[in-house]
């Protein structure tokens, strides 16, 4: 299947933000980063911090949409949900249920802005969302850069990194990303400066901005030079993802016209 898509959904009952299955995907042969969706999720009683890959309902998942991807099993294309959707059904024990139930979910492969391709898993009522999240980490610490991106990653959140004031402006423009976390302590400009700029910039304005700080007088300052939250540090690794997700939903809210 040679096109590019993927997607998300938020509902009732279930948790907000998608969940990466990308170690399970492999398994199967699935090579591009997968996700599923909260209603999957649920589903399959999936959390973002503990995929049991044992579980055979899940192996009968990954290698259902594999064989569907590939053409050897049957599909139907769901043009209304996303031109590179497909619906795949098929019997699956869940939960190690002693008889099959029928599953049927909607796969979709799509390009990340980030530059990798992205297959979501939802249910057929769940919506389609058209892009990817992607996020800006300005973070001078590299160990804190790459645990922040992988955990990123876990809920289906693509992040680029920069380590440096100045080179997070030149990525911000360059990227045009969805979100900025922005670490106040960097080695060139400070990350209050950094937020000013960004401002100022017509091209970066609209961006959304969280800055990251041990110091708690950098609230203030913050807000003053125009950030949209303030993140404590050290970060809180299981709030930081819920935390993202708000604010870019606050910032899709905030867009829509009235």
């Amino acid at each position: 299947m040679n096109t590019t898509a993927s997607a998300n959904r938020t509902g009732a009952g279930t948790q907000s933000s998608a969940i990466d299955i990308t170690p399970l995907a492999r398994l199967a042969g699935i090579r591009y980063p997968t996700s599923v969706s909260p209603g999957i999720a649920e589903f399959y009683s999936l959390s973002a911090d503990n995929l049991p890959l044992e579980r055979g309902d899940l192996y009968d998942l990954a290698w259902a949409v594999s064989l569907g991807l590939h053409g050897s099993m049957p599909t139907r294309p769901l043009p209304w949900k996303h031109p590179a959707s497909l619906l795949v059904e098929f019997p699956s024990f869940v939960h190690g249920q002693t008889d099959a139930t029928s599953v049927a979910l909607v796969a979709t492969v799509r390009m990340g802005r980030g530059g990798h391709e992205w297959l979501y898993l939802s249910r057929v009522e769940e919506d389609v969302p058209a892009t990817v999240p992607l996020v800006l980490l300005v973070e001078a610490d590299p160990q804190i850069a790459a645990l922040t991106s992988g955990l990123l990653r876990k809920h289906a959140i693509e992040a680029i990194t920069a380590a440096t004031g100045a080179d997070g402006i030149q990525r911000a423009s360059e990227c045009q990303p969805d979100l900025i976390l922005l670490d106040e302590d960097l080695p060139d400009i400070d990350g209050i400066a950094v937020c000013a700029q960004l401002r100022a910039d017509p091209a970066t304005a609209h961006v959304p901005i969280l800055i990251s700080s041990a110091w708690h007088h950098t609230r203030s300052l913050a807000f003053k030079a125009g950030a949209n939250g303030y993140v404590e540090k050290p970060l809180d690794l299981l709030e930081l993802p819920e935390r993202i997700r708000k604010a870019l939903n606050d910032s899709s809210e905030a867009s829509k016209p009235e």
